[in-house]
C-alpha cells in the first residue's frame, strides 16, 4: 500500500510532535516508531480500531513513542484505507499539546 497525507498537516503534526517530545532523543524515537507503524499499517499488519461520531469511517492506530515494555501507547495515527492508499488524517501524541482527535476532526475533515 501507499501512504498519503496533506503536506500542510504533515508539517503541522511534525511540529506538534516535536513540541510533545522536546528532548531530541525522545523526538527521534517517536519519528522512528511513527515510520515503523506507518509501514506496518500500509502492509495491513495492524488491526485498526474504528472511530465513532465525527470521525466515523476513520481508524485509530495506537503506538508507543519509544518501544519499551509496559510503556503506554501514547501516540496515535488517525487514518482510513482507500483501496491501495492509506489516507492519514493526523498523527502525534494522544493529548500533548492538544487532543489529537479534536485536531483530526476539525477543519481537516472538510
Amino acid at each position: 500500500g501507499h501512504v498519503r497525507m496533506d503536506a500542510r498537516y504533515v508539517l503541522e503534526d511534525t511540529m506538534l510532535l516535536a513540541e510533545a517530545f522536546p528532548e531530541e532523543g525522545e523526538f527521534a524515537a517517536a519519528v522512528a516508531n511513527l515510520t515503523r507503524t506507518l509501514e506496518l499499517l500500509a502492509r495491513n499488519r495492524i488491526t485498526p480500531g474504528a472511530l465513532k461520531h465525527q470521525l466515523a469511517g476513520w481508524h485509530s492506530c495506537h503506538f508507543q513513542h519509544r518501544v519499551q515494555q509496559g510503556a503506554p501507547a501514547d501516540c496515535r495515527i488517525v487514518y482510513r484505507q482507500d483501496g491501495e492508499w492509506l489516507d492519514i488524517l493526523a498523527f502525534g501524541h494522544r493529548t500533548r499539546p492538544a487532543d489529537i482527535y479534536e485536531r483530526a476532526g476539525s477543519e481537516r475533515m472538510e
